[in-house]
């Protein structure tokens, strides 16, 4: 083979590889082209994702802007244009932690009369979802949303005539004239164990059932000593859908009608209490909304005035239901409960029952954007412990001699008044009366009839910082027509957060 020849075949063979070269590589981009384009895909998923998510937000924020401009009352000449804050910070009153941003046609009560409390008023169904939920922030990973709260509370009190409880106004604890308490001394305390904190967790997803999970807790725990200051529960429940269940406010208490007041007991004369209970809510149209369910009966309130064996133990749980009208940020509810009371004689002493019913009306109405009137009514037959004056003192049934339960009637009503004058200067007035119609074998020290007389001066010195002042005025009377009064003076000054 000459030189020629050899310099030829090695050009077509260098043709040759130059030629094969492409295909190979050209199967090699192919790979990774299929491969980038499946992972261009995946993002591109991912992003389709998260961008549906955050539109379903938005259409969920703009669904609530509706909601809220829809409920927002037309603002007339007279009336004072834009938000009306809140005295008393961000609380939900007189209720809850997860309470609206307080303007002057808030469903919160207290908005234009100054607040104290976060009280928390149970919501269910479309209520929860439509309320807003402050202070809140994503539980990461899930559709759940969390929040902390509470306040911080200092009290002083000067207490002028002797009054048996030390830390609230109750009125059962005012001495009467001639017994051994009515030659005690005025005094003065300071405390903090009305400070309380919270924890809620919501889950409103549109097209499923809202959730809400709340626990809380203050330090008005009863102890041996009058300082020992421990932990209660006040608060444990959850919501799913319509449904509740835990330890909450009662069915016949509505939170919304509470008196803004300094001293913790709120009058005395308030139907209803904290239970353990279950209970269903259904809301209609033309702002109505019914409530039914069973609830622990936690104070049965009978007296044994002859000391025989055995004890209140109650077998049948409380049936109680309400009906409510809202207009505005104004509402009207009536309700009612049955239940049965029991004296389990344990063997040695008497076996009795008898039937306890009452009926409850209160609501709020709002007098322009500076006013607003609380009502708080009662009445019953064996029910006597279901008004705060008479918690613990016997004041549902006598355990007669003969081993029968004498139910005794009971009434109640409590009446207030709250005003604005500035966006951080208000007043309250408030009025309670109760009193039970007693039994011919009731001890005769036993409470019979209560007044109360609170008024206030608040002042919101920031939105968070509250301090304020307020005189009580009280009367106490006794089976045997016994009688005392009392006067207390109470200075408060509150951080909520």
């Amino acid at each position: 083979m000459n030189e020629t020849t050899r310099h030829m075949l090695k050009g077509l063979a260098a043709c040759a590889i130059a030629l094969c070269l492409p295909v190979f590589s050209a199967a090699d981009d192919t790979a990774s082209l299929r491969a980038e384009i499946e992972r261009q895909k995946t993002q591109l998923d991912q992003e389709m994702v998260r961008l549906q998510e955050r539109m379903d937000a938005l259409q969920e924020l703009e669904r609530r802007v509706s909601a809220l401009e829809a409920a927002q009352p037309a603002v007339t000449g007279s009336e004072e244009a834009g938000p009306q804050p809140a005295p008393g910070g961000t609380p939900a009153v007189p209720t809850m932690t997860a309470a609206a941003p307080a303007t002057a046609a808030t469903d919160e009560p207290a908005a234009a009369i100054g607040n104290l409390r976060d009280y928390d008023r149970p919501l269910t169904g479309q209520d929860l979802v439509d309320d807003d939920f402050p202070k809140s922030w994503p539980l990461f990973g899930s559709d759940y949303r969390m929040a902390f709260g509470g306040y911080v509370k200092l009290d002083y009190l000067q207490d002028f005539d002797g009054t048996g409880d030390r830390f609230q106004f109750v009125t059962a604890s005012i001495p009467v004239e001639g017994s051994p308490a009515a030659g005690v001394a005025g005094y003065m305390n300071a405390f903090a164990r009305e400070t309380r904190f919270s924890f809620e967790v919501r889950k409103t997803t549109p097209g499923a059932p809202p959730q809400k999970y709340f626990v809380e807790m203050d330090f008005f725990q009863e102890s041996a000593g009058a300082f020992n200051q421990f932990p209660r529960l006040r608060h444990a429940y959850f919501v799913y859908g319509n449904f509740l269940a835990g330890r909450t406010w009662g069915i016949l208490t509505d939170t919304r009608a509470f008196p803004t007041l300094i001293d913790f007991a709120a009058g005395d004369a308030l139907a209803g209490t904290r239970a353990a209970q279950l209970r269903w809510e259904q809301r209609m149209s033309g702002g109505l909304k019914w409530t039914a369910g069973l609830q622990m009966q936690e104070f049965p309130g009978i007296e044994n005035a002859f000391d025989q064996p055995g004890r209140p133990s109650q077998l049948l749980p409380v049936l109680e239901g309400r009906i409510e009208r809202e207009w505005g940020s104004s509402f009207l509810m009536l309700g009612g409960g049955l239940g049965q009371l029991r004296w389990d004689g344990g063997g040695d002493g008497p076996d009795a029952t008898a039937t306890q019913w009452a009926v409850a009306l209160s609501g709020r109405l709002t007098l322009g954007p500076r006013g607003s009137v609380v009502l708080n009514s009662s009445y019953g037959h064996g029910s006597g412990n279901g008004v705060a004056a008479f918690v613990g003192r016997g004041a549902s049934a006598v355990l007669t001699p003969s081993g029968t339960l004498d139910t005794m009637p009971a009434w109640s009503v409590a009446v207030g008044y709250g005003h604005r004058f500035t966006d951080s200067l208000s007043s309250n007035l408030h009025f309670a009366w109760a009193e039970v119609e007693p039994s011919e074998f009731r001890a005769p020290d036993s409470v019979k009839a209560s007044t109360a007389t609170h008024v206030n001066l608040l002042w919101s010195v920031t939105p968070k910082l509250t301090t304020g002042i307020e005189f009580m005025y009280g009367r106490r009377t006794n089976t045997d027509d016994q009688s005392g009064t009392a006067r207390r003076l109470q200075l408060m000054t509150k951080y909520g957060f």
